[in-house]
């Protein structure tokens, strides 16, 4: 309805155009703000993504019609027309940038790429209609002799701006998406231009006058954009991703007439006489000429890269006949991609299980700039291989159960090649959807076989196998008497594991809930013979009709349990000695610095113990003697210290106490000394009797001290211990020297 009113009024308002003379500036007025609030309207109504471009044509309509009213108002005023240049030539001008800059982020493609065909074919179509302005309109220009000064100089901006729009409308008519919206704003355009061509040769011959047909075409031009505004299309006006490398019949039309322009004109003046313009006419056809071989270039390097893809098409068909995995199908899908990209580009191949992402238009999205790529737009296509799989099937099923969720390949690559790659990949994925369903069928009859096989495995294996109904076993595997010592078949399950060694005499609580039943416990089962260790899973199979229980697997782990606590305990502690080793004492030292304020209040205290003259002992005694002697220190150590505390040995002869909690440096103090002293007693090896001291550094670190920093102050105390005489502790002071390191540490 909106539509059809808005064309019966402006077909009234231009019929009263043309018959009443003295209301032509109303008519001019209404007409160019019909079209204003109709661009208006649509924009409101229609909410399209790129409202600033018909911002910018809204205005190039406003500008011409205020020219066409002012002009309109001058040239009634007296028989003569009005002066050139005047008032309503500024806003022809003005109205030239505003139409080019709108028309041309109109038909800007929404993904952005580097087209050069495009390009190619917009700068020869431009050169071409710029021979024909320069012919007809600028070379008579300068010529004449009315058009000088200002005159000319807006004469020549008015047909730079003439360029400049069809600049962009040969741009824009070369990659826009056809629609309504499209083919009205694309008429408009031609309207203004042509007329302003004719307006301009009769500017320039001094023989402008208003009311001719002419001025028909600047009013078509306000009233066509106003009706493309009320087309539901006008959000869709956008250019489409394409791959204009190859000729299509719009684009070969271009080429040739491109090509002809020149000659025609040569032909044109050559019937008229002399010729005048030979030089502009060489410069032109030489340059259009060149940039046509440079299309005819990229479009004979686009086929061969076409014959390149479909040979790359063919090599993936045959990988994914003799694919017998998902990873096989990835693979020549991820060949695919490399060879039919250009070399050396960035791409990246994935398979993910689901439906695919909301894709962008024309099922691609832009992911942005690659680092590393500067200048690179990245692009992404998901391709649903289900969907691809079962089309066009009549015996596909409507849906997909939960084993066989759908998949979809996400692609990445330069923006540009996947567009030019993108039908190929589909044709790829197409077939890749195929192998993976009879990958899959295949897993089926193969998961058929394996059942029966693990089924005789069962039977036969020494892991054991439960079914409990109603907290009772009701099926045992013939391996479970061997574990048991005994049929546990009758026997309510949860008495027949103990989750502590039998010492403890605690039962098992009651079987777990169905949200733990998938988790690995350690159980024990007591015999008369022996403990037996085991790792044993439920799960939960009531509502499977074939078994209607809960499902218990136990594996004997004993001696693995055995060997475990037996590396766990050589990686951690110092086998002479029995003391936590040097990595041990650092781990603990770091876990005491993140927990201590929570689990162990106080201060905590650091004990570097070194043994005095421990070298003269094994130089005396021998090697034996000294592990000997490390082997009861050791003990001793342990004596005075508590049991939250950690005593380590570090290496050699250097020993270390991590105290935790202590109260105060004092009774820090007393522990240092009580080993001081426990040391200090004779000891007898073999038939040698010993008296061998330590020397102790003590550092001591309110709650909350920095631990490491206490590690150096015990160091340091230490040297002074060694420095003020042997059998002595040190506790550390500022006063000290930091001059020792600690090996390893």
């Amino acid at each position: 309805m909106a539509r059809r009113g808005y064309a019966l009024l402006a077909a009234l308002l231009i019929g009263g155009y043309y018959l009443v003379p003295g209301l032509r500036p109303w008519s001019v007025a209404a007409i160019g703000t019909l079209g204003v609030l109709a661009i208006a309207y649509g924009m409101a109504r229609f909410r399209p993504q790129r409202w600033r471009a018909w911002c910018l044509v809204a205005l190039a309509v406003a500008l011409l019609a205020v020219g066409d009213v002012i002009f309109t108002l001058l040239a009634g005023r007296g028989p003569t027309p009005p002066p050139y240049p005047g008032v309503p030539d500024l806003f022809y001008v003005l109205a030239y940038p505003a139409l080019a800059v709108g028309v041309l982020w109109l038909g800007q493609p929404q993904l952005p790429s580097r087209d050069w065909p495009m390009i190619l074919d917009t700068a020869a179509l431009t050169l071409a209609g710029s021979l024909l302005v320069w012919l007809q309109i600028i070379r008579r220009a300068i010529a004449t002799e009315h058009l000088t000064g200002l005159a000319l100089a807006t004469a020549v901006a008015s047909w730079v701006g003439y360029v400049a729009v069809l600049a962009s409308s040969a741009r824009v008519l070369l990659a826009w998406r056809t629609n309504a919206a499209l083919a009205l704003v694309a008429a408009g355009v031609f309207s203004y231009l042509v007329a302003d061509f004719f307006y301009s040769e009769e500017i320039v011959a001094g023989s402008w006058t208003t009311g001719t047909l002419i001025d028909l075409g600047y009013l078509g031009f306000s009233v066509l954009c106003g009706a493309a505004a009320l087309s539901r299309s006008m959000g869709l006006v956008t250019s489409v991703m394409d791959n204009h490398y190859q000729l299509r019949l719009l684009r070969l039309a271009v080429v040739a007439a491109t090509l002809l322009v020149a000659p025609t004109i040569l032909l044109a003046e050559t019937s008229a006489g002399e010729i005048e313009t030979v030089a502009a006419i060489s410069v032109v056809s030489a340059a259009i000429g060149l940039l046509v071989l440079g299309r005819l270039s990229l479009t004979m390097r686009a086929y061969q890269r076409r014959a390149s893809r479909e040979q790359a098409v063919r090599r993936a068909s045959r990988a994914l006949v003799v694919a017998t995995s998902e990873d096989d199908v990835v693979s020549a899908m991820r060949v695919a991609m490399r060879d039919m990209l250009r070399r050396g580009s960035p791409f990246h191949v994935g398979l993910m299980a689901g439906a695919a992402p909301a894709d962008a238009a024309y099922g691609l999205r832009m992911l942005g700039s690659l680092h590393g790529w500067p200048g690179t737009v990245i692009g992404e296509l998901a391709l649903p291989l289900t969907e691809l799989a079962v089309q066009d099937q009549a015996t596909a099923p409507a849906t997909r159960d939960a084993a066989h969720p759908s998949r979809t390949f996400v692609l990445t690559a330069p923006l540009t090649e996947l567009v030019e790659v993108d039908a190929s990949l589909r044709t790829i994925a197409d077939q890749a959807g195929s192998a993976l369903d009879r990958i899959e069928l295949t897993e089926q009859v193969h998961a058929e076989e394996r059942e029966r096989y693990f089924r005789t495995l069962v039977l036969t294996s020494e892991d054991v196998t439960l079914i409990s109904r109603d907290g009772r076993v009701v099926y045992a595997t013939p391996s479970a008497s061997s574990m048991f010592g005994y049929d546990p078949t009758g026997r309510r399950q949860d008495q027949l594991i103990l989750d502590q060694p039998p010492d403890v005499h605690r039962p098992a609580p009651q079987p777990p809930e169905a949200a733990e039943l998938a988790e690995s416990h350690l159980g024990y089962i007591n015999r008369l013979d022996k403990t037996v260790e085991t790792r044993w899973r439920s799960r939960d199979l009531t509502r499977d009709p074939s078994v209607s229980g809960i499902v218990t697997t136990l594996r004997d782990v004993t001696a693995e349990r055995h060997m475990e606590r037996d590396l766990a305990f050589r990686a951690s502690h110092d086998l002479l000695t029995g003391l936590a080793n040097a990595e041990m004492f650092r781990d603990e030292l770091y876990a005491h610095r993140n927990r201590r304020r929570g689990d162990h209040p106080g201060g905590t205290a650091a004990l570097f113990i070194d043994l005095d003259s421990f070298k003269a002992v094994n130089d005396a005694h021998g090697h034996q003697v000294g592990d000997q002697l490390l082997a009861e220190t050791g003990r001793r150590i342990s004596s005075c210290v508590r049991k939250d505390d950690l005593a380590a040995r570090l290496g050699g002869d250097e020993f270390a106490v991590l105290l935790r909690a202590m109260p105060s440096v004092e009774a820090a103090e007393v522990i240092a000394q009580c080993i001081v002293d426990s040391a200090a007693r004779p000891v007898r090896l073999g038939h040698v009797e010993l008296t061998c001291t330590v020397s102790i550094g003590l550092a001591y670190a309110d709650e909350g001290g920095d631990l490491d920093e206490l590690v150096h102050q015990a160091d340091t105390a230490l040297y002074s211990a060694k420095a003020a005489g042997k059998g002595v502790w040190r506790r550390y002071r500022d006063d000290m020297p930091h001059v020792r390191t600690i090996p390893g540490r």
